[in-house]
């Protein structure tokens, strides 16, 4: 079902010769929990801080950053995505995902992985 919508998402490639679409390879990774985080990065390197940059509220995950981070939460809510999609508790990324699946509409659910697509951009982007 996800894999259904996620084969859907307009995306431009940078080149012809792109093979992977990158929101395709995004929303698998995210579905999978394997987008780098800082919890993942300091079982690696012991002398890496595992909390979250933007809001100091907790272990930054992959989920925390695009969920439960108080600037993401405010930043999807102004998107209109909120109420119990946010407020819910899920214990993996591919949960929520179909969760919002469900009760979204195809373009919403679209315009989400959008949204989650430049919220982790915007994060990358302030640390490098």
């Amino acid at each position: 079902m996800v894999g259904d919508q996620i084969c859907e998402l307009p995306i431009i490639p940078n080149r012809p010769t792109d093979r992977i679409l990158p929101k395709i390879l995004f929303v698998w990774r995210l579905s999978h929990d394997l987008l780098l985080k800082n919890v993942q990065i300091s079982s690696i390197k012991q002398s890496f801080g595992k909390g979250c940059l933007k809001c100091s509220g907790g272990d930054e995950t992959a989920f925390h950053a695009l969920k439960e981070c108080t600037k993401a939460c405010a930043i999807l809510a102004l998107r209109g995505i909120n109420g119990s999609l946010l407020k819910r508790v899920h214990e993996r990324c591919i949960d929520w995902l179909e969760e919002a699946m469900h009760l979204l509409d195809k373009n919403v659910f679209k315009d989400l992985i959008t949204i989650l697509w430049n919220l982790l951009n915007s994060r990358k982007n302030a640390i490098f």
